[in-house]
């Protein structure tokens, strides 16, 4: 085959019609891939790759996942069929964008948004001070402003994790992964199968009980622990361990260096009963929260403004049925 980008100049005679799908061209001549130029490799896994793209109409950059739709198991299939569903349904400036995925080769190529500073686990481990805490009540706000609209949307995100929230030179969290999210019927209440991170996994997850919009808001706390101490809230050398330790809930103090009402939220997000652990909804009533929330929707609606002019002319309504069709 030509290499990748390359126009393919083989003889055509005698191939069948193109078919299409909306308005996306199926296994002719004319590659989606030719739209882009690759700039660098950010990820190579034993189901695809993930690369960094520029696109030749515009200079734009996007990731690119590719799928070897082939090898994946069912159940592989299944987390990726979910994660272009849960995407093509969301448009939030704070959640990773979907703009479209085509096949060709027999890989699945989804089309999303760039974040041009990496995971916020890599701006951890970049740190060489603790962050200051309007830095992490920004992260807060726009963790609470995406989960939020996803719960309001009765979608669980079920894998929140440093590795999975990624960040902008302009500061902003762009939430991604949504592989294990669930998207729920009339009850956003329950989902049956524990899934996660297990440095991340709820109380109630340990214990075999079902998933809920609170083992969310949990998972988040442990992220922003993380941001305040750079070490887990709930750590072990082995599973069964770390089981314990976050069944019996106790955790080292937050350094006194940030406010009592900031460690107050985070120590909110971690009670260990979920009746009593607050939902999104409440976490908003803080008033450290509510005023740190205001100021980041006044920037996210400036941002969707931008993001959806740029970017949505140039790729086909017909993108997310092609790709499901391809899965099934």
């Amino acid at each position: 085959p030509p290499r990748q980008g390359a126009p393919d100049h083989r003889t055509h005679a005698h191939r069948a019609p193109r078919e299409r799908r909306g308005s996306l061209v199926v296994g002719g001549e004319y590659r989606a891939m030719e739209k882009f130029e690759k700039v660098k490799s950010l990820g190579r896994g034993a189901q695809g790759s993930v690369i960094l793209v520029r696109r030749k109409a515009d200079g734009s950059r996007f990731v690119i996942k590719r799928i070897f739709i082939d090898d994946q198991s069912e159940d592989d299939r299944a987390d990726t069929m979910n994660e272009i569903t849960v995407l093509s349904n969301v448009a939030h400036p704070n959640i990773v964008a979907y703009y479209g995925s085509f096949v060709e080769d027999n890989i699945l190529n989804v089309v999303m948004e760039y974040a041009d500073n990496g995971s916020l686990f890599q701006h951890i481990q970049r740190a060489k001070a603790p962050f200051a805490e309007s830095e992490i009540l920004s992260i807060f706000a726009q963790l609470v402003s995406s989960l939020k609209y996803l719960h309001d949307k009765k979608i669980l995100h079920r894998d929140l994790k440093t590795k999975n929230i990624f960040m902008t030179k302009k500061h902003k969290v762009k939430l991604g992964d949504f592989g294990l999210s669930k998207m729920m019927g009339n009850d956003i209440s329950f989902a049956s199968s524990a899934v996660g991170t297990p440095y991340y996994l709820s109380p109630e997850l340990c214990e075999g009980k079902s998933y809920n919009r609170k083992s969310d808001v949990w998972a988040l706390g442990c992220v922003l622990y993380e941001l305040t101490t750079f070490r887990h809230a709930f750590d072990a050398t082995n599973l069964p361990a770390l089981v314990v330790n976050i069944v019996q809930g106790t955790y080292q103090a937050m350094p006194t260096t940030y406010s009592a009402d900031l460690r107050e939220c985070i120590a909110a997000c971690l009670v260990k009963d979920p009746a009593r652990r607050p939902d999104l909804e409440d976490l908003m009533q803080f008033r450290i929260v509510a005023e740190a929330v205001g100021r980041a929707d006044e920037e996210m609606r400036e941002s969707m403004r931008r993001t959806l002019a740029v970017t949505r002319p140039f790729f086909d309504s017909g993108s997310v049925e092609t790709a499901l069709t391809a899965l099934k």
